[in-house]
């Protein structure tokens, strides 16, 4: 067995590169409090080209076996599909290890743990989630 994983820092590729989904708050996801949250802007086109997709990119302290990963989200998110890859060099296009849909708390465990010092999840599409809209509210993101 590994060491548990450890993250070091979680950060955002906003859509098409561009800024736009709040990448400053994506150290909200790991500050072990779930009264702060980061989310993205709200999309009325809710499907996206995996080149451009919304990803949260999560860094471990070392190369450790992973073998899910946890979010808690707003109490009224459901649906939309969300990647998991572990190309450090290529996030977004990396080999796709699993997918899920999403809930308030989502534990999405991988086919068989991976040996990695990363994980990109990306937003293929939107979950429904605040006011109706289709975004993502992440209020605390774990490895196990």
């Amino acid at each position: 067995e590994g060491l548990a994983p450890k993250i070091s820092s979680v950060s955002v590729l906003s859509w098409s590169d561009d800024q736009g989904d709040h990448p400053e708050q994506a150290v909200a996801m790991i500050d072990g409090d779930s009264s702060t949250s980061w989310h993205s802007r709200w999309f009325e086109n809710n499907q996206f080209l995996d080149e451009s997709a919304v990803t949260l990119v999560v860094k471990l302290e070392r190369t450790a076996t992973v073998s899910s990963v946890t979010l808690e989200m707003d109490p009224s998110t459901s649906g939309g599909q969300l990647v998991v890859r572990n190309d450090p060099s290529n996030p977004r296009n990396g080999t796709q290890l699993t997918t899920s849909a999403l809930s308030p708390s989502t534990e999405i465990k991988l086919p068989q743990p991976v040996e990695t010092s990363m994980l990109a999840l990306s937003f293929r599409s939107m979950p429904t989630s605040v006011d109706g809209n289709e975004w993502a509210w992440v209020s605390e993101l774990s490895v196990q």
